[in-house]
């Protein structure tokens, strides 16, 4: 087997453009809508139904996290590509900020909130298809080996 040397400065340094387009889009889109930055890495929750519904969203995730475990462990990933961690941890996050546009939507003092929530849910998995369309193409075998 050949051993082919991967460039982690160049993966850092693809990861640290990725962030800064990715805040420069975000912040691009708050002025666009008029909202206020949400604090970073924290759950935000408009209220208390809203906490209850976002909580009992990740019980569910988390728990078909841990059975898909024990399935995946069993079968190939290939045949079950569902119940992969990462299928289920793109799928909480789409339904999280689903659930956070619906209850800005509903609850909300600016009603731009929700509008912003989904263009940036939007941005997202614009930006996830092309990275994945990226690894799994010879795009990033030719960027980082």
């Amino acid at each position: 087997m050949e051993y082919i040397e991967f460039d982690w400065w160049k993966f850092i340094l693809f990861m640290i453009l990725i962030g800064l387009f990715l805040a420069g889009i975000d912040r691009l889109m708050r002025k666009v809508f008029k909202v206020e930055k949400r604090k970073s890495f924290s759950h935000n929750h408009l209220n208390e139904q809203h906490k209850k519904w976002d909580w009992t969203l990740r019980i569910v995730v988390f728990s078909l996290m841990v059975v898909s475990l024990f399935i995946n462990v069993s079968r190939d990933m290939s045949d079950s590509w569902y119940l992969a961690p990462w299928t289920l941890i793109f799928l909480l996050i789409f339904l999280s900020e689903g659930l956070r546009a619906f209850m800005e939507w509903k609850h909300a003092s600016n009603r731009r909130q929700y509008v912003y929530t989904i263009s940036m849910m939007g941005v997202y998995i614009i930006f996830l298809v092309a990275v994945l369309i990226i690894i799994n193409s010879k795009g990033f075998e030719v960027w980082f080996y």
